[in-house]
């Protein structure tokens, strides 16, 4: 993959990842900037990518259970479209 690493992700703890998170859009960020999040929108994506809001990301059972269920989804998707699925611990910019 061609791509300008940010940082290697395996080992950073939760709040060094969610500091790295802030620098750029992930693909849990998209729904807020289409207007079709249930959780979040677009104003409050940018305050927290610009850090202009205070509010501590609390971890909840939504987010526990996206996180247990990326290993089952990646194997689901590379069964159904044939597609090789490189799982790779870093965040680009």
């Amino acid at each position: 993959m061609n791509a300008n690493i940010l940082v290697e992700t395996e080992g950073l703890s939760r709040e060094e990842w969610l500091r790295y998170r802030k620098c750029g859009i992930g693909g849990s960020d998209v729904a807020a900037i289409l207007g079709i999040s249930k959780w979040n929108s677009a104003i409050s994506l940018w305050l927290d990518k610009t850090n202009q809001t205070n509010e501590p990301v609390e971890e909840n059972e939504a987010m526990q259970w996206g996180t247990i269920m990326e290993p089952i989804i990646r194997k689901h998707f590379a069964e159904v479209t044939g597609k090789t699925v490189v799982e790779r611990h870093l965040m680009t910019r």
